[in-house]
């Protein structure tokens, strides 16, 4: 059924009933990079909770110490990288809503990491920067 529900959320012709099941199944398991980003938290000894509530969002990771750590695809997240494929008012809108996300979780007394998914390329630049981000207060 979630392979179903993958492709339906995968092809340009879905339904939004389609697309927010495959959401949600997505959410349960992880994406691919919530996913390699779970092996390196393992990997690394670092207790975490997925998918952790804060008011009225979700965290990818908590960490210990009010420590978030979200991953943000490249394509999703309109990383500036995908700047010759996604317009730039597009780009802005979406720095925009992480900018506000941030503040909020700030204002919850959350510290937040991000790691996109071009960085997942690089593993130990990923652990080096995960380590420092848990080892500052």
């Amino acid at each position: 059924m979630v392979e179903k529900l993958k492709e339906g959320y995968r092809t340009e012709k879905y339904n939004h009933i389609n697309a927010n099941k495959a959401l949600a199944a997505n959410k349960k398991r992880g994406s691919k990079l919530e996913l390699k980003l779970q092996g390196i938290l393992d990997e690394l000894n670092i207790k975490y909770i997925r998918q952790y509530p804060v008011g009225k969002l979700l965290a990818d990771f908590y960490i210990y110490n009010n420590k978030i750590i979200e991953v943000d695809g490249d394509r999703w997240h309109k990383s500036i990288y995908m700047i010759d494929r996604i317009p730039l008012a597009e780009i802005l809108k979406a720095q925009k809503y992480d900018k506000e996300q941030d503040e909020y979780y700030q204002s919850k007394g959350y510290q937040v990491l991000h790691i996109w998914g071009h960085e997942l390329r690089n593993l130990e630049y990923v652990k080096s920067k995960i380590l420092n981000f848990i080892s500052i207060h």
